[in-house]
């Protein structure tokens, strides 16, 4: 299983890396995320907002979500 799962990942052009939220009401994943490489590594990092600058950080990422969505704060 875990060989198939490497295959598939190698073969996608789609991969991304971020954070999630599941809303158990709505039954739906909140999701930030970027694209990137088999190593996770993005190219454009420019809206982390980690202090390291390299990911997103939940708690300030939940912060600017419940801005943007009412039905989150």
């Amino acid at each position: 299983m875990i060989k198939l799962i490497k295959e598939i990942l190698h073969e996608s052009n789609e991969l991304s890396t971020g954070i999630f939220w599941y809303d158990t009401f709505e039954e739906k994943l909140i999701v930030i995320s970027k694209y990137c490489d088999l190593g996770g590594n993005s190219n454009n990092i420019s809206d982390y907002n980690a202090k390291s600058g390299l990911t997103y950080n939940h708690k300030n990422s939940w912060n600017d979500i419940k801005q943007e969505y009412k039905q989150y704060r």
